[in-house]
Protein backbone atom coordinates (compact mmCIF):
# COMPACT_ATOMS: atom_id res chain seq x y z
CA UNK A 1 0.00 0.00 0.00
CA UNK A 2 1.57 3.28 -1.09
CA UNK A 3 2.61 6.12 1.21
CA UNK A 4 1.58 4.17 4.31
CA UNK A 5 -2.19 4.29 4.05
CA UNK A 6 -3.03 3.37 7.63
CA UNK A 7 -6.48 4.77 8.34
CA UNK A 8 -9.24 2.13 8.27
CA UNK A 9 -11.45 4.18 5.97
CA UNK A 10 -8.51 4.71 3.65
CA UNK A 11 -7.95 0.96 3.56
CA UNK A 12 -11.57 0.40 2.64
CA UNK A 13 -11.44 2.80 -0.28
CA UNK A 14 -8.02 1.49 -1.28
CA UNK A 15 -9.26 -2.09 -1.41
CA UNK A 16 -12.31 -1.15 -3.48
CA UNK A 17 -10.09 0.56 -6.06
CA UNK A 18 -7.57 -2.28 -5.93
CA UNK A 19 -10.14 -5.02 -6.39
CA UNK A 20 -11.94 -3.33 -9.26
CA UNK A 21 -8.69 -2.50 -11.04
CA UNK A 22 -7.33 -6.01 -10.52
CA UNK A 23 -10.36 -7.38 -12.34
CA UNK A 24 -8.92 -5.82 -15.48
CA UNK A 25 -5.34 -6.88 -14.98
CA UNK A 26 -4.17 -3.48 -13.76
CA UNK A 27 -1.49 -3.46 -11.06
CA UNK A 28 -0.73 0.25 -10.87
CA UNK A 29 -0.49 1.45 -7.28
CA UNK A 30 -3.13 3.92 -6.13
CA UNK A 31 -1.89 7.31 -5.01
CA UNK A 32 -2.39 7.80 -1.27
CA UNK A 33 -3.07 11.51 -1.65
CA UNK A 34 -6.03 10.93 -3.95
CA UNK A 35 -7.30 8.24 -1.57
CA UNK A 36 -7.17 10.65 1.37
CA UNK A 37 -8.99 13.31 -0.64
CA UNK A 38 -11.83 10.88 -1.27
CA UNK A 39 -11.87 9.65 2.33
CA UNK A 40 -12.74 13.12 3.65
CA UNK A 41 -16.22 12.81 2.15
CA UNK A 42 -16.47 9.03 2.17
CA UNK A 43 -19.16 8.51 4.80
CA UNK A 44 -21.30 11.36 3.46
CA UNK A 45 -21.14 10.43 -0.21
CA UNK A 46 -21.16 6.62 -0.18
CA UNK A 47 -24.13 4.43 0.80
CA UNK A 48 -23.97 2.73 4.20
CA UNK A 49 -23.74 -0.74 2.67
CA UNK A 50 -20.36 0.29 1.23
CA UNK A 51 -18.93 0.60 4.75
CA UNK A 52 -20.71 -2.51 6.00
CA UNK A 53 -19.49 -4.61 3.09
CA UNK A 54 -15.92 -3.56 3.65
CA UNK A 55 -16.12 -4.31 7.36
CA UNK A 56 -16.66 -7.93 6.33
CA UNK A 57 -14.02 -7.96 3.62
CA UNK A 58 -11.04 -6.12 5.11
CA UNK A 59 -9.29 -9.36 6.06
CA UNK A 60 -10.18 -11.19 2.86
CA UNK A 61 -10.55 -8.90 -0.11
CA UNK A 62 -11.42 -11.53 -2.68
CA UNK A 63 -14.93 -12.97 -2.58
CA UNK A 64 -15.18 -16.74 -2.80
CA UNK A 65 -15.67 -17.45 -6.51
CA UNK A 66 -18.18 -20.18 -5.69
CA UNK A 67 -20.50 -17.52 -4.34
CA UNK A 68 -20.39 -15.47 -7.52
CA UNK A 69 -23.41 -16.10 -9.68
CA UNK A 70 -25.28 -13.82 -12.01
CA UNK A 71 -28.47 -14.20 -10.03
CA UNK A 72 -26.79 -13.08 -6.79
CA UNK A 73 -25.08 -10.17 -8.52
CA UNK A 74 -28.38 -8.96 -9.98
CA UNK A 75 -30.13 -9.56 -6.66
CA UNK A 76 -27.64 -7.30 -4.86
CA UNK A 77 -27.89 -4.69 -7.61
CA UNK A 78 -31.69 -4.57 -7.47
CA UNK A 79 -31.73 -4.44 -3.66
CA UNK A 80 -29.34 -1.49 -3.62
CA UNK A 81 -26.37 -3.42 -2.19
CA UNK A 82 -24.09 -1.67 -4.66
CA UNK A 83 -20.72 -2.43 -3.08
CA UNK A 84 -21.40 -6.17 -2.91
CA UNK A 85 -22.83 -6.12 -6.43
CA UNK A 86 -19.72 -4.29 -7.66
CA UNK A 87 -17.46 -7.01 -6.25
CA UNK A 88 -19.56 -9.71 -7.87
CA UNK A 89 -19.80 -8.10 -11.29
CA UNK A 90 -16.04 -7.47 -11.21
CA UNK A 91 -15.43 -11.18 -10.61
CA UNK A 92 -17.90 -12.12 -13.33
CA UNK A 93 -16.17 -9.74 -15.73
CA UNK A 94 -12.87 -11.51 -15.08
CA UNK A 95 -14.37 -14.64 -16.57
CA UNK A 96 -16.06 -12.97 -19.54
CA UNK A 97 -14.57 -9.63 -20.57
CA UNK A 98 -16.71 -9.42 -23.70
CA UNK A 99 -19.96 -9.33 -21.74
CA UNK A 100 -21.39 -5.83 -22.17
CA UNK A 101 -24.04 -6.46 -19.51
CA UNK A 102 -21.36 -7.02 -16.87
CA UNK A 103 -19.60 -3.80 -17.89
CA UNK A 104 -22.89 -1.90 -17.82
CA UNK A 105 -23.97 -3.12 -14.39
CA UNK A 106 -20.52 -2.82 -12.83
CA UNK A 107 -20.37 0.76 -14.11
CA UNK A 108 -23.79 1.48 -12.62
CA UNK A 109 -22.64 0.16 -9.25
CA UNK A 110 -19.47 2.23 -9.33
CA UNK A 111 -21.44 5.37 -10.13
CA UNK A 112 -23.71 4.68 -7.17
CA UNK A 113 -20.55 4.39 -5.07
CA UNK A 114 -19.35 7.79 -6.34
CA UNK A 115 -16.52 6.32 -8.41
CA UNK A 116 -16.92 7.92 -11.88
CA UNK A 117 -13.14 8.14 -12.30
CA UNK A 118 -12.87 4.34 -12.34
CA UNK A 119 -15.70 4.05 -14.86
CA UNK A 120 -14.04 6.64 -17.09
CA UNK A 121 -10.66 4.99 -16.88
CA UNK A 122 -11.76 1.40 -17.48
CA UNK A 123 -15.08 1.32 -19.30
CA UNK A 124 -16.01 4.60 -20.94
CA UNK A 125 -14.38 3.99 -24.32
CA UNK A 126 -16.27 0.72 -24.69
CA UNK A 127 -19.55 2.10 -23.38
CA UNK A 128 -19.46 5.04 -25.80
CA UNK A 129 -19.62 2.56 -28.69
CA UNK A 130 -23.07 1.42 -27.53
CA UNK A 131 -24.95 4.64 -26.73
CA UNK A 132 -27.82 3.52 -28.95
CA UNK A 133 -28.81 1.72 -25.74
CA UNK A 134 -30.45 4.47 -23.64
CA UNK A 135 -29.37 2.84 -20.38
CA UNK A 136 -25.74 2.92 -21.50
CA UNK A 137 -26.16 6.49 -22.74
CA UNK A 138 -27.26 7.44 -19.21
CA UNK A 139 -24.20 5.75 -17.74
CA UNK A 140 -21.89 7.70 -20.06
CA UNK A 141 -23.67 10.98 -19.31
CA UNK A 142 -23.66 10.32 -15.55
CA UNK A 143 -19.97 9.40 -15.58
CA UNK A 144 -19.02 12.75 -17.10
CA UNK A 145 -21.53 14.52 -14.83
CA UNK A 146 -19.77 13.06 -11.80
CA UNK A 147 -16.47 14.85 -12.53
CA UNK A 148 -16.23 18.64 -12.42
CA UNK A 149 -13.57 18.76 -15.12
CA UNK A 150 -15.75 16.74 -17.52
CA UNK A 151 -18.93 18.81 -17.41
CA UNK A 152 -18.45 20.05 -20.97
CA UNK A 153 -18.11 16.47 -22.26
CA UNK A 154 -21.37 15.57 -20.50
CA UNK A 155 -23.49 18.12 -22.36
CA UNK A 156 -23.94 16.35 -25.75
CA UNK A 157 -24.91 13.10 -24.02
CA UNK A 158 -27.58 14.83 -21.94
CA UNK A 159 -28.82 16.64 -25.05
CA UNK A 160 -29.25 13.27 -26.72
CA UNK A 161 -31.02 11.91 -23.63
CA UNK A 162 -33.67 14.66 -23.61
CA UNK A 163 -34.50 13.75 -27.21
CA UNK A 164 -35.30 10.23 -26.05
CA UNK A 165 -36.92 11.15 -22.73
CA UNK A 166 -38.40 14.58 -23.34
CA UNK A 167 -40.56 14.61 -20.21
CA UNK A 168 -37.84 13.82 -17.67
CA UNK A 169 -37.44 16.93 -15.49
CA UNK A 170 -34.18 15.68 -13.93
CA UNK A 171 -32.46 15.51 -17.32
CA UNK A 172 -33.52 19.05 -18.21
CA UNK A 173 -32.39 20.31 -14.80
CA UNK A 174 -29.02 18.57 -15.08
CA UNK A 175 -28.52 19.96 -18.57
CA UNK A 176 -29.29 23.49 -17.37
CA UNK A 177 -26.87 22.99 -14.48
CA UNK A 178 -24.13 21.80 -16.85
CA UNK A 179 -24.55 24.81 -19.13
CA UNK A 180 -24.39 27.11 -16.10
CA UNK A 181 -21.21 25.52 -14.75
CA UNK A 182 -19.46 25.44 -18.11
CA UNK A 183 -20.54 28.74 -19.67
CA UNK A 184 -21.55 30.98 -16.72
CA UNK A 185 -22.87 34.23 -18.30
CA UNK A 186 -22.75 32.79 -21.80
CA UNK A 187 -25.59 30.63 -23.13
CA UNK A 188 -27.89 32.07 -20.44
CA UNK A 189 -30.89 31.68 -22.75
CA UNK A 190 -30.24 27.94 -22.98
CA UNK A 191 -29.75 27.66 -19.24
CA UNK A 192 -33.11 29.35 -18.65
CA UNK A 193 -34.79 27.34 -21.42
CA UNK A 194 -33.76 23.97 -19.95
CA UNK A 195 -34.52 24.99 -16.35
CA UNK A 196 -37.95 26.29 -17.43
CA UNK A 197 -38.63 22.96 -19.11
CA UNK A 198 -37.61 21.14 -15.93
CA UNK A 199 -40.03 23.32 -13.95
CA UNK A 200 -42.81 22.54 -16.42
CA UNK A 201 -42.52 18.83 -15.53
CA UNK A 202 -41.82 19.43 -11.82
CA UNK A 203 -43.70 22.64 -10.87
CA UNK A 204 -43.28 22.10 -7.12
CA UNK A 205 -39.61 21.18 -7.13
CA UNK A 206 -37.87 23.84 -5.03
CA UNK A 207 -34.43 22.85 -6.30
CA UNK A 208 -35.49 23.70 -9.84
CA UNK A 209 -37.37 26.85 -8.75
CA UNK A 210 -34.34 28.19 -6.85
CA UNK A 211 -31.97 27.39 -9.70
CA UNK A 212 -34.19 29.12 -12.25
CA UNK A 213 -34.48 32.12 -9.92
CA UNK A 214 -30.69 32.39 -9.83
CA UNK A 215 -30.51 32.25 -13.62
CA UNK A 216 -33.10 35.02 -14.01
CA UNK A 217 -31.21 37.14 -11.48
CA UNK A 218 -28.02 36.70 -13.48
CA UNK A 219 -29.84 37.63 -16.68
CA UNK A 220 -30.88 40.92 -15.07
CA UNK A 221 -34.55 40.04 -14.54
CA UNK A 222 -34.55 40.61 -10.78
CA UNK A 223 -38.33 40.82 -10.51
CA UNK A 224 -38.75 37.37 -12.05
CA UNK A 225 -36.02 36.05 -9.77
CA UNK A 226 -37.76 37.44 -6.69
CA UNK A 227 -41.12 36.06 -7.86
CA UNK A 228 -39.63 32.57 -8.15
CA UNK A 229 -37.86 32.77 -4.79
CA UNK A 230 -41.12 33.86 -3.12
CA UNK A 231 -42.85 30.92 -4.78
CA UNK A 232 -40.18 28.67 -3.29
CA UNK A 233 -40.57 30.20 0.18
CA UNK A 234 -44.28 29.27 0.18
CA UNK A 235 -43.42 25.67 -0.67
CA UNK A 236 -41.72 24.43 2.52
CA UNK A 237 -38.13 25.28 1.47
CA UNK A 238 -35.13 23.53 2.97
CA UNK A 239 -32.55 25.57 4.92
CA UNK A 240 -30.20 25.29 1.92
CA UNK A 241 -32.84 26.83 -0.33
CA UNK A 242 -33.53 29.65 2.13
CA UNK A 243 -29.81 30.41 2.16
CA UNK A 244 -29.94 30.75 -1.64
CA UNK A 245 -32.62 33.42 -1.29
CA UNK A 246 -30.61 35.26 1.37
CA UNK A 247 -27.74 35.55 -1.07
CA UNK A 248 -29.86 37.57 -3.49
CA UNK A 249 -30.47 40.19 -0.79
CA UNK A 250 -26.77 40.29 0.08
CA UNK A 251 -25.85 40.75 -3.57
CA UNK A 252 -28.31 43.64 -3.75
CA UNK A 253 -26.67 45.30 -0.74
CA UNK A 254 -29.65 44.66 1.56
CA UNK A 255 -27.30 43.38 4.23
CA UNK A 256 -29.74 43.47 7.14
CA UNK A 257 -32.34 41.30 5.39
CA UNK A 258 -29.72 39.07 3.80
CA UNK A 259 -27.79 38.32 6.99
CA UNK A 260 -31.00 37.92 8.99
CA UNK A 261 -32.15 35.24 6.54
CA UNK A 262 -28.66 33.75 6.52
CA UNK A 263 -29.00 32.90 10.22
CA UNK A 264 -30.49 29.56 9.17
CA UNK A 265 -27.16 28.45 7.66
CA UNK A 266 -26.29 26.09 10.53
CA UNK A 267 -29.32 23.96 9.73
CA UNK A 268 -27.72 23.17 6.38
CA UNK A 269 -25.02 20.58 5.82
CA UNK A 270 -22.65 23.14 4.29
CA UNK A 271 -21.66 25.40 7.20
CA UNK A 272 -19.91 24.06 10.28
CA UNK A 273 -20.23 25.37 13.83
CA UNK A 274 -19.59 23.81 17.27
CA UNK A 275 -22.63 21.86 18.41
CA UNK A 276 -22.01 22.88 22.01
CA UNK A 277 -22.94 26.47 21.11
CA UNK A 278 -26.71 26.17 20.79
CA UNK A 279 -29.54 28.42 19.62
CA UNK A 280 -30.58 28.85 23.25
CA UNK A 281 -27.57 31.08 23.99
CA UNK A 282 -27.16 32.63 20.53
CA UNK A 283 -27.34 36.40 21.07
CA UNK A 284 -30.31 38.02 19.35
CA UNK A 285 -29.02 41.59 19.50
CA UNK A 286 -31.78 42.59 21.93
CA UNK A 287 -30.84 41.01 25.26
CA UNK A 288 -28.77 43.16 27.61
CA UNK A 289 -25.19 41.85 27.62
CA UNK A 290 -23.65 44.62 29.71
CA UNK A 291 -23.03 42.11 32.49
CA UNK A 292 -22.42 39.08 30.26
CA UNK A 293 -19.54 37.09 28.81
CA UNK A 294 -19.96 36.65 25.06
CA UNK A 295 -18.12 34.19 22.82
CA UNK A 296 -17.63 35.21 19.19
CA UNK A 297 -16.78 32.09 17.22
CA UNK A 298 -15.32 31.99 13.72
CA UNK A 299 -16.97 30.10 10.89
CA UNK A 300 -16.04 29.25 7.32
CA UNK A 301 -12.75 30.63 5.92
CA UNK A 302 -9.83 32.86 6.89
CA UNK A 303 -11.18 35.71 4.78
CA UNK A 304 -14.46 35.66 6.69
CA UNK A 305 -12.61 35.99 9.99
CA UNK A 306 -10.53 38.89 8.70
CA UNK A 307 -13.64 40.63 7.37
CA UNK A 308 -15.84 40.35 10.45
CA UNK A 309 -13.41 40.92 13.33
CA UNK A 310 -13.99 44.61 12.53
CA UNK A 311 -17.04 44.49 14.83
CA UNK A 312 -15.16 43.33 17.95
CA UNK A 313 -14.26 46.84 19.23
CA UNK A 314 -17.93 47.85 19.04
CA UNK A 315 -19.07 44.66 20.72
CA UNK A 316 -16.58 45.14 23.55
CA UNK A 317 -18.29 48.43 24.43
CA UNK A 318 -21.63 46.78 25.15
CA UNK A 319 -20.55 43.43 26.65
CA UNK A 320 -18.83 42.86 29.98
CA UNK A 321 -16.35 40.43 28.40
CA UNK A 322 -15.77 39.18 24.86
CA UNK A 323 -13.95 35.95 24.02
CA UNK A 324 -12.95 35.55 20.37
CA UNK A 325 -12.36 32.01 19.13
CA UNK A 326 -10.59 32.17 15.78
CA UNK A 327 -8.15 30.21 13.62
CA UNK A 328 -4.67 29.99 15.12
CA UNK A 329 -2.88 31.54 12.13
CA UNK A 330 -4.89 34.76 12.41
CA UNK A 331 -4.17 35.42 16.09
CA UNK A 332 -0.72 37.10 15.66
CA UNK A 333 -2.07 39.81 13.31
CA UNK A 334 -5.01 40.42 15.65
CA UNK A 335 -2.66 40.95 18.57
CA UNK A 336 -0.39 43.20 16.50
CA UNK A 337 -3.50 45.24 15.73
CA UNK A 338 -4.36 45.59 19.42
CA UNK A 339 -7.42 43.35 19.45
CA UNK A 340 -6.37 41.79 22.75
CA UNK A 341 -7.50 45.12 24.28
CA UNK A 342 -11.06 44.33 23.22
CA UNK A 343 -11.28 40.60 23.83
CA UNK A 344 -9.57 37.45 24.98
CA UNK A 345 -8.35 35.65 21.85
CA UNK A 346 -8.27 31.85 21.70
CA UNK A 347 -7.91 29.11 19.11
CA UNK A 348 -9.16 25.54 19.32
CA UNK A 349 -5.92 23.84 18.40
CA UNK A 350 -3.68 25.97 20.64
CA UNK A 351 -5.82 26.90 23.63
CA UNK A 352 -9.07 24.98 23.94
CA UNK A 353 -8.43 21.43 22.77
CA UNK A 354 -4.75 20.81 21.98
CA UNK A 355 -5.53 17.27 20.80
CA UNK A 356 -7.23 18.65 17.71
CA UNK A 357 -5.14 18.68 14.55
CA UNK A 358 -5.17 21.81 12.40
CA UNK A 359 -6.52 19.79 9.45
CA UNK A 360 -9.55 18.87 11.54
CA UNK A 361 -10.58 22.39 12.48
CA UNK A 362 -13.31 22.71 9.86
CA UNK A 363 -14.67 19.22 10.37
CA UNK A 364 -14.35 17.42 13.69
CA UNK A 365 -14.35 20.58 15.80
CA UNK A 366 -17.46 21.88 14.14
CA UNK A 367 -19.58 18.82 13.52
CA UNK A 368 -19.05 16.98 16.80
CA UNK A 369 -19.18 17.85 20.45
CA UNK A 370 -15.39 17.76 20.70
CA UNK A 371 -14.74 21.46 20.31
CA UNK A 372 -14.13 22.01 24.02
CA UNK A 373 -16.44 25.03 24.04
CA UNK A 374 -18.37 23.65 27.02
CA UNK A 375 -15.26 24.29 29.12
CA UNK A 376 -15.44 28.05 28.55
CA UNK A 377 -17.93 29.83 30.84
CA UNK A 378 -20.15 32.17 28.86
CA UNK A 379 -23.64 33.64 28.80
CA UNK A 380 -24.07 34.15 25.06
CA UNK A 381 -22.33 33.28 21.83
CA UNK A 382 -22.28 34.97 18.42
CA UNK A 383 -21.40 33.17 15.18
CA UNK A 384 -19.05 35.61 13.50
CA UNK A 385 -21.21 36.11 10.41
CA UNK A 386 -24.15 37.21 12.59
CA UNK A 387 -22.27 40.40 13.41
CA UNK A 388 -23.30 42.48 10.35
CA UNK A 389 -26.96 41.71 11.10
CA UNK A 390 -26.61 42.41 14.83
CA UNK A 391 -24.97 45.78 14.16
CA UNK A 392 -27.43 46.60 11.36
CA UNK A 393 -24.71 47.02 8.75
CA UNK A 394 -25.60 48.73 5.49
CA UNK A 395 -23.68 50.07 2.47
CA UNK A 396 -24.22 53.67 3.55
CA UNK A 397 -22.64 53.03 6.97
CA UNK A 398 -19.58 50.75 6.78
CA UNK A 399 -17.82 52.43 9.69
CA UNK A 400 -14.87 50.03 9.65
CA UNK A 401 -14.16 49.71 5.92
CA UNK A 402 -10.39 49.37 6.27
CA UNK A 403 -7.49 50.29 8.49
CA UNK A 404 -8.65 48.15 11.40
CA UNK A 405 -5.74 45.69 11.10
CA UNK A 406 -2.04 46.54 11.01
CA UNK A 407 1.31 44.80 11.17
CA UNK A 408 3.86 45.52 13.89
CA UNK A 409 6.15 48.29 12.57
CA UNK A 410 9.36 46.73 13.85
CA UNK A 411 8.46 43.38 12.29
CA UNK A 412 7.67 45.11 9.01
CA UNK A 413 11.11 46.74 8.94
CA UNK A 414 12.78 43.46 9.79
CA UNK A 415 10.79 41.70 7.06
CA UNK A 416 11.66 44.38 4.51
CA UNK A 417 15.39 44.14 5.20
CA UNK A 418 15.33 40.37 4.98
CA UNK A 419 13.08 39.67 1.99
CA UNK A 420 12.38 42.81 -0.08
CA UNK A 421 14.81 44.13 -2.68
CA UNK A 422 16.24 47.53 -1.85
CA UNK A 423 15.68 49.55 -5.02
CA UNK A 424 13.35 52.15 -6.52
CA UNK A 425 11.16 49.71 -8.43
CA UNK A 426 7.41 49.55 -7.84
CA UNK A 427 6.68 46.53 -5.66
CA UNK A 428 3.46 44.62 -6.18
CA UNK A 429 2.14 41.71 -4.15
CA UNK A 430 0.20 39.06 -6.06
CA UNK A 431 -2.28 36.41 -4.94
CA UNK A 432 -4.01 34.57 -7.75
CA UNK A 433 -5.58 31.57 -6.03
CA UNK A 434 -7.62 30.90 -2.91
CA UNK A 435 -8.27 27.58 -1.20
CA UNK A 436 -9.29 24.43 -3.06
CA UNK A 437 -12.92 25.25 -2.26
CA UNK A 438 -12.69 28.39 -4.39
CA UNK A 439 -12.15 26.21 -7.48
CA UNK A 440 -15.89 25.62 -7.63
CA UNK A 441 -16.68 29.33 -7.41
CA UNK A 442 -14.48 30.42 -10.34
CA UNK A 443 -12.55 33.03 -8.38
CA UNK A 444 -9.04 32.00 -9.36
CA UNK A 445 -6.74 33.00 -12.21
CA UNK A 446 -3.81 31.07 -13.68
CA UNK A 447 -0.55 32.90 -12.96
CA UNK A 448 0.38 32.85 -16.66
CA UNK A 449 -2.44 35.36 -17.29
CA UNK A 450 -0.29 37.98 -15.53
CA UNK A 451 2.71 37.60 -17.87
CA UNK A 452 2.20 41.03 -19.54
CA UNK A 453 2.46 42.64 -16.09
CA UNK A 454 5.54 40.67 -15.08
CA UNK A 455 7.40 42.15 -18.06
CA UNK A 456 6.71 45.78 -17.15
CA UNK A 457 9.82 47.89 -16.60
CA UNK A 458 10.70 49.12 -13.11
CA UNK A 459 8.15 46.81 -11.50
CA UNK A 460 8.80 43.86 -9.18
CA UNK A 461 6.25 41.18 -8.35
CA UNK A 462 6.12 39.19 -5.13
CA UNK A 463 3.91 36.12 -4.92
CA UNK A 464 1.87 35.63 -1.74
CA UNK A 465 0.78 32.08 -2.60
CA UNK A 466 1.54 29.96 0.45
CA UNK A 467 0.18 26.66 -0.85
CA UNK A 468 0.51 24.14 -3.67
CA UNK A 469 -0.62 26.74 -6.21
CA UNK A 470 2.76 28.45 -5.81
CA UNK A 471 4.06 25.64 -8.03
CA UNK A 472 2.54 27.49 -11.00
CA UNK A 473 5.42 29.96 -10.68
CA UNK A 474 7.83 27.25 -11.78
CA UNK A 475 6.16 27.15 -15.19
CA UNK A 476 6.85 30.81 -15.97
CA UNK A 477 9.35 31.69 -18.75
CA UNK A 478 12.99 32.05 -17.73
CA UNK A 479 13.02 35.77 -18.52
CA UNK A 480 10.33 36.41 -15.89
CA UNK A 481 11.11 36.77 -12.21
CA UNK A 482 8.46 36.64 -9.50
CA UNK A 483 9.79 36.36 -5.98
CA UNK A 484 8.03 33.66 -3.99
CA UNK A 485 7.34 35.16 -0.56
CA UNK A 486 4.55 32.72 0.25
CA UNK A 487 6.98 29.93 1.06
CA UNK A 488 8.27 31.80 4.12
CA UNK A 489 4.85 32.77 5.54
CA UNK A 490 4.22 31.15 8.92
CA UNK A 491 0.96 32.95 9.69
CA UNK A 492 -1.03 35.97 8.57
CA UNK A 493 1.19 38.40 10.44
CA UNK A 494 3.94 37.47 7.98
CA UNK A 495 1.47 38.06 5.15
CA UNK A 496 0.58 41.43 6.66
CA UNK A 497 4.26 42.40 6.86
CA UNK A 498 4.65 41.54 3.18
CA UNK A 499 1.55 43.56 2.28
CA UNK A 500 2.87 46.56 4.18
CA UNK A 501 6.10 46.40 2.14
CA UNK A 502 4.24 46.63 -1.17
CA UNK A 503 3.20 49.69 -3.16
CA UNK A 504 0.00 47.87 -4.03
CA UNK A 505 -1.55 44.40 -4.08
CA UNK A 506 -3.25 42.55 -6.94
CA UNK A 507 -5.43 39.68 -5.81
CA UNK A 508 -8.39 37.50 -6.61
CA UNK A 509 -11.23 37.04 -4.10
CA UNK A 510 -9.37 35.33 -1.26
CA UNK A 511 -7.98 36.01 2.20
CA UNK A 512 -5.19 38.25 0.85
CA UNK A 513 -7.76 40.65 -0.61
CA UNK A 514 -9.55 40.75 2.74
CA UNK A 515 -6.33 41.25 4.68
CA UNK A 516 -5.02 43.98 2.37
CA UNK A 517 -8.41 45.71 2.53
CA UNK A 518 -8.54 45.41 6.32
CA UNK A 519 -5.10 47.07 6.45
CA UNK A 520 -6.17 49.88 4.12
CA UNK A 521 -3.54 48.96 1.50
CA UNK A 522 -4.08 50.07 -2.10
CA UNK A 523 -5.38 46.91 -3.74
CA UNK A 524 -6.91 45.76 -7.01
CA UNK A 525 -9.48 43.02 -6.47
CA UNK A 526 -10.08 40.82 -9.52
CA UNK A 527 -13.54 39.30 -9.91
CA UNK A 528 -15.03 36.92 -12.43
CA UNK A 529 -18.26 37.91 -14.18
CA UNK A 530 -20.26 36.43 -11.29
CA UNK A 531 -18.84 36.99 -7.82
CA UNK A 532 -19.57 35.68 -4.34
CA UNK A 533 -22.76 37.11 -2.83
CA UNK A 534 -21.19 39.41 -0.23
CA UNK A 535 -19.59 41.58 -2.93
CA UNK A 536 -22.57 43.79 -3.66
CA UNK A 537 -20.28 46.36 -5.28
CA UNK A 538 -17.91 45.16 -8.01
CA UNK A 539 -17.84 48.37 -10.03
CA UNK A 540 -16.43 51.80 -9.19
CA UNK A 541 -13.59 52.88 -6.94
CA UNK A 542 -14.07 50.44 -4.05
CA UNK A 543 -15.86 47.22 -3.13
CA UNK A 544 -17.91 48.66 -0.28
CA UNK A 545 -16.62 46.44 2.49
CA UNK A 546 -13.09 47.82 1.91
CA UNK A 547 -12.51 51.37 0.68
CA UNK A 548 -8.90 50.72 -0.42
CA UNK A 549 -9.80 47.82 -2.73
CA UNK A 550 -10.71 48.79 -6.27
CA UNK A 551 -12.74 46.10 -8.07
CA UNK A 552 -11.98 44.98 -11.61
CA UNK A 553 -14.64 42.62 -12.93
CA UNK A 554 -14.50 40.39 -16.00
CA UNK A 555 -17.27 41.18 -18.48
CA UNK A 556 -17.44 37.55 -19.56
CA UNK A 557 -16.57 34.27 -17.87
CA UNK A 558 -12.78 33.91 -17.37
CA UNK A 559 -12.13 36.83 -19.73
CA UNK A 560 -9.07 38.24 -17.97
CA UNK A 561 -7.15 39.93 -20.81
CA UNK A 562 -9.07 43.25 -20.62
CA UNK A 563 -8.48 43.36 -16.86
CA UNK A 564 -4.75 42.84 -17.34
CA UNK A 565 -4.70 45.78 -19.78
CA UNK A 566 -6.52 47.93 -17.21
CA UNK A 567 -4.01 46.88 -14.55
CA UNK A 568 -1.10 47.92 -16.78
CA UNK A 569 -2.55 51.42 -16.94
CA UNK A 570 -3.23 51.49 -13.19
CA UNK A 571 0.34 50.42 -12.40
CA UNK A 572 1.71 53.24 -14.57
CA UNK A 573 -0.13 55.71 -12.31
CA UNK A 574 1.66 54.50 -9.17
CA UNK A 575 4.30 56.91 -7.94
CA UNK A 576 7.19 55.86 -5.73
Amino acid sequence: MTNEIKDTKEKKLYFLNKLILSAFGETKEIDATSIRTKVKTLEKSVPKDFIQAFDKKLESVQINNKEITESKAYQNLLSGEFSTAAFMFAELYKKDKTNLEYIKHLSSCLLQLKQPEIVKRLFLDELKKHTDDTEILKIVATTYFGMDDCFKEAIPYFEELIKRENNNYALFYQLSFLYERVYQNKELDKQIEYATKALEFAPDNNLVIAFLAKLYYRSGDKEKAKELFERMMKNNPTPEQQVLYSRMFLKEGDLKTGYEMYKIRFKTSNVAYPKELTDKTRWDGKSDISNSTVIVHYEQGFGDSVMFVRYLPRLSKIAKKVILVVQKNIIPILKSSGYDKYCEILSHEADINPHIKLDDINSSVMYTGASGMSKIPHDYHIPMMDLPYLFEESPDKMLEAGGYLSADKEKVEEFKKKYINSNDKIKIGLSYHGTKQSNSTYRDIKVKEFLPLFRLENVEFYSFQADEYAEELEGLPNDVEVKNLGKIFRNFEDTACAIECMDCVITTDNVVMNLAGAMGKKTFGLFNVFSECRWYKTEGENIGWYKSVKPLRAKNYNEWTPLIKTLKNEIKKIKK
